[in-house]
């Protein structure tokens, strides 16, 4: 469901996992949710994570524009919002906070050339 959301939001998004076998779709967008939330929650390991992600989506090798994380975002948050039938403004709140502290990491580090 998430997949499909990102997927079909933007052709550039598409284009980016063309290149890439399907099963490899699901595994990098699982395993970007979990670093997010690791970063959110401050884990030290977490940090230098997202910054070797930031050096690989960066200008220096992805280039992936930072309009695209909104994508993303809208992409996973429709996704939680369908599957949690206890989905509130408390927890829409949480997990916009939670995300946009990884992201707003990743953009500030994409625009700085490792």
């Amino acid at each position: 469901m998430f997949h499909d959301k990102l997927i079909e939001s933007s052709h550039e998004i598409k284009q980016y996992f063309a290149k890439l076998p399907r099963h490899q779709h699901y595994r990098i967008l699982a395993k970007s949710i979990a670093e997010l939330v690791s970063f959110a929650e401050e884990k030290p390991e977490a940090i230098q994570k997202m910054n070797d992600v930031a050096r690989v989506l960066g200008r220096r090798k992805l280039n992936i524009a930072p309009e695209l994380y909104t994508y993303y975002s809208l992409a996973v948050m429709e996704t939680l919002s369908l599957l949690d039938h206890r989905w509130s403004p408390q927890i829409e709140a949480a997990w916009e906070k939670t995300l946009s502290r990884g992201i707003n990491h990743l953009i500030d580090k994409s625009v700085i050339k490792f």
